[in-house]
């Protein structure tokens, strides 16, 4: 080996670093996209980014927002499902995936049992998220009284 040879270790250390950077610029460049009104060419270089880094984090939540802000959110609870299979202790990912299955519990029952048991996971990690306690706590009052005023209520009074 030549003495300008980098070793092993550092190669692959500067590698990891130029691929974050990679996914950075990727996910910063489709915001723009979506900022300027492409919101189709955001959500394409977002997936293929994820199809490349399935780790990139920031690119999954900034696909999930541009999910979300077009009323998808079967599509937004999908991506991140397949991170909480990764890391099932991101508190972040869990709450942004209870809110997914907020929005589809209109339509859905079974997706308001998915979002109280997110909430609940969320709170095995950060019990200390007293919002999202009180929350849960509203989710599983309205879930068994069925009606929005009963659950306050029942929240009130707890």
């Amino acid at each position: 080996a030549g003495t300008h040879e980098l070793p092993l270790a550092l190669r692959f250390r500067e590698a990891v670093l130029q691929r974050r950077h990679e996914a950075v610029r990727a996910t910063r460049l489709a915001t723009l996209r979506a900022r300027t009104g492409d919101r189709a060419g955001a959500i394409a270089l977002l997936r293929a980014e994820l199809q490349h880094d399935p780790l990139a984090l920031p690119a999954r939540h900034e696909l999930v927002d541009l999910l979300l802000a077009g009323g998808e959110p079967q599509q937004a609870a999908e991506l991140l499902d397949a991170w909480l299979q990764i890391a099932p202790d991101d508190t972040g990912s869990l709450l942004r995936a209870a809110t997914c299955q907020r929005l589809l519990a209109t339509d859905d029952p079974a997706a308001r049992a998915r979002q109280l048991e997110l909430l609940r996971s969320a709170l095995q990690v950060e019990p200390n998220r007293r919002d999202t306690e009180r929350y849960a706590e509203f989710v599983a009052a309205q879930g068994s009284s069925g009606t929005t005023e009963e659950a306050v209520s029942y929240t009130h009074l707890t």
